[in-house]
């Protein structure tokens, strides 16, 4: 019976190694994505609207949308995506206050 727990033992060390060396191989690429770099490019817009400038900054909360901006080629193609996704929460935030008022 010892043998059968120290072959479970050694296979579950085997699998946290794994997922250890996954974590530590996909660190590299996410840091492309982090709120800094995010500031950065939005640095480089020339003449964004401060009132964006600031939605932009709570939309960078969001790894997902962090990896969409800074993947954006361009000032032009980022400012438009910008401006669409502070356009839509917006409207949702407007939405949430018609629904709490009925």
């Amino acid at each position: 019976m010892s043998n059968i727990h120290n072959a479970m033992a050694e296979a579950m060390f085997e699998m946290v190694a794994a997922l250890k060396s996954r974590a530590v191989a996909k660190a590299p690429s996410d840091e492309r994505f982090t709120i800094t770099n995010c500031i950065r490019a939005l640095d480089e817009i020339p003449g964004i609207d401060e009132t964006l400038y600031f939605g932009a900054l709570d939309l960078f909360e969001d790894p997902n949308l962090r990896g969409t901006f800074i993947s954006l080629k361009g000032n032009n193609i980022r400012l438009t995506w910008l401006q669409g996704k502070c356009e839509l929460k917006i409207i949702i935030l407007l939405l949430k206050s018609v629904d709490g008022i009925q």
